[in-house]
């Protein structure tokens, strides 16, 4: 008996229709059931606004320097017989650092007092002479001429004691170079010769000896602008003004330091402004009992730029530009997104203040910006400012509030003549 496969063919295709409309249908179904399902809410991390108090502080490069350094060179030629002292050591004023061979120098000083002893014998032959022609020429029994030399021996005599006893005193000093001492206090360089090494002195090729540099206190130098140092000319007379002190303080931060832990006062400006740079010099006197300071040393200075004012602070991130404008994008009492325009103010590390546009309780959403659309909700996770944003600002608060004139107003009020003033804070210059 043959197979029937038309009948075959046809429950095969209704059994494939069959399947294919139980698909459809449960896919259906299932859509159906999700129709009333909301989407999720994207979500919006959010800071609050940081209210508090700060002070805006600008930064320079500059290098350390000490306030004095003596190249040390022989002052008479001889032969080195001692380098008492430790090669990088802390020595006093009046320390013995070399001894040249003072042999040659005691000899010559007993060589020029030998020399007042002999002008000074004939000095006494020419007053015994003079003397005696003085009661001779009473009587007519001496020429006028004779006399007159006489006299004259005597002033000769005495001019010789003079120059004998001024070659002593080079003598003495000649003698007393030998002892080559430390004229300040300071730390001592290498020794550029040693024991046995022959040195040449005088006002000609002088031998190098040694290299002595101050250490307490270290100045730090650095040039700034010109309408910088007006803002601080002001501050300072501020300062004058409420009876804090007429010094402005700064503190200076090292290569491989963390903050800026030295602290001093600015003690000197420059008498004038360079007119090719527009710029000034200005130096910062730091204590430095223990000597960790060395002069030539990289370091950043930080000089308060205003006195303390209250401002509203946001993560400098979540400030958007559209064109001309400045917006952050907040989120509401009800989760929505809110666009609002501000105005900026100085940089505090990565937190930015906001001089207008805010209340000061806004919830500013910090990443995303371009994904959320104002009057949207959204689902709002908060992120706060992180403590080591915050403890910046407590080190330039520690560090210059306690000696600073406050402001009048709790908004930034200008230094600077005719309202000019810098708004850039932790910024290099110079």
């Amino acid at each position: 008996m043959k197979p029937n496969y038309r009948s075959l063919s046809k429950f095969l295709s209704r059994s494939r229709l069959l399947c294919a409309a139980f698909v459809t249908l449960s896919t259906l179904c299932s859509c159906k059931g999700h129709e009333n399902e909301a989407p999720p809410l994207m979500p919006a991390v959010f800071s609050y606004v940081l209210n508090r108090e700060v002070i805006e502080t600008d930064r320079y490069s500059g290098r350390l320097q000490s306030p004095q350094e003596v190249n040390l060179s022989a002052r008479v030629s001889g032969i080195i017989t001692s380098a008492s002292f430790d090669e990088g050591a802390i020595v006093k004023a009046g320390d013995l650092l070399f001894s040249i061979d003072d042999r040659p120098f005691k000899a010559d000083l007993q060589s020029r007092e030998a020399d007042i002893a002999y002008a000074k014998s004939q000095l006494s032959l020419a007053d015994v002479r003079f003397k005696r022609y003085d009661k001779l020429s009473k009587t007519g029994a001496v020429s006028a001429e004779n006399f007159d030399e006489a006299a004259a021996a005597v002033d000769q005599a005495k001019s010789r004691i003079a120059a004998a006893e001024a070659a002593r005193d080079l003598a003495k000093l000649n003698l007393e170079w030998t002892q080559v001492r430390s004229p300040i206090d300071g730390k001592v360089s290498r020794k550029f010769v040693t024991e046995g090494n022959l040195v040449n002195g005088g006002t000609g090729q002088s031998t190098p000896l040694t290299v002595i540099t101050s250490v307490d206190p270290m100045h730090c130098y650095v040039t700034v602008p010109e309408r910088a140092l007006l803002r601080y000319t002001n501050l300072i007379n501020e300062r004058k003004n409420a009876g804090i002190g007429d010094m402005l303080p700064c503190a200076v931060q090292l290569e491989n330091g963390k903050g800026f832990k030295h602290k001093g006062v600015i003690d000197f400006v420059d008498n004038r402004i360079d007119r090719n740079t527009g710029t000034v010099e200005m130096r910062c006197s730091l204590p430095n009992p223990e000597g960790k300071l060395l002069s030539g040393l990289f370091a950043r200075m930080q000089v308060p730029g205003t006195a303390p004012y209250h401002a509203m602070l946001i993560p400098d991130i979540a400030v958007g530009t559209d064109q001309d404008t400045r917006f952050v994008l907040t989120v509401g009492a009800d989760d929505a997104v809110v666009r609002k325009a501000v105005v900026l103010g100085a940089s505090f590390g990565s937190l930015r203040a906001v001089s207008q546009g805010l209340n000061g309780d806004e919830r500013v959403i910090v990443t995303g910006l371009q994904f959320m659309r104002p009057g949207a909700k959204v689902k709002p996770e908060e992120k706060p400012i992180s403590a080591e944003d915050q403890a910046l600002l407590d080190e330039a608060i520690s560090q210059f509030a306690a000696s600073a004139a406050p402001h009048q107003s709790s908004s930034r009020q200008s230094l600077g003549e005719g309202g000019a003033t810098d708004t850039a804070q932790n910024t290099t210059k110079g």
